[in-house]
C-alpha cells in the first residue's frame, strides 16, 4: 500500500519541544528562557491522539500502537 493512501484525512500528533544541554541532556528550562532564544529545538512527537476525526486517547495502548503502526511502517 502507498504510504500516501495511509494518510489519515485528519490527525493530532501529541509533541513537546526540547532543547539539550552541553552534555547532551534535555533541559527543559532553556526553551522557556528569554536568553535562549536562538538554541536549537527538537520537535519530540509522540502517539496521535486524534485520528480522523475519532479520539483515540481513551483506547487501550495495545491498539493506539497498532494505529499508529499503521501509519508509520514501511
Amino acid at each position: 500500500m502507498d504510504r500516501a493512501n495511509r494518510t489519515p484525512e485528519s490527525f493530532i500528533i501529541d509533541g513537546e519541544m526540547i532543547t539539550r544541554d552541553p552534555d547532551g541532556r534535555p533541559n527543559f528550562h532553556a526553551i522557556h528562557s528569554r536568553m535562549t532564544w536562538n538554541a536549537q529545538a527538537r520537535l519530540r512527537r509522540f502517539r496521535p491522539s486524534l485520528l480522523n476525526g475519532e479520539p483515540i486517547r481513551a483506547l487501550p495502548l495495545i491498539e493506539r500502537k497498532a494505529r499508529h503502526w499503521k501509519l508509520i511502517k514501511p
